[in-house]
């Protein structure tokens, strides 16, 4: 299972992966994917959103810096 596990992650992955050694070496087991094929593969769209639309209610500029006593 655990090797299932790691060739997914290898496969998937769209970062550079690294591996530190015994002996405190560092070995690239493999650079960044590239652009392009991340593109092709990818089926993820992108959503622009603002802070204010993430963030639940309506803010009103008088409440932004007001203080309950």
């Amino acid at each position: 299972q655990m090797k299932k596990d790691k060739k997914y992650f290898l496969e998937r992955l769209s970062c550079g992966i690294s591996r530190m050694k015994r002996n405190k070496s560092i070995e690239q087991l493999r650079g960044p994917k590239s652009l392009i094929l991340q593109k092709r593969t990818s089926t993820t769209t992108t959503v622009s959103v603002t802070y204010d639309e993430m963030i639940p209610g309506s803010p009103d500029e008088d409440d932004l810096f007001s203080i309950e006593l």
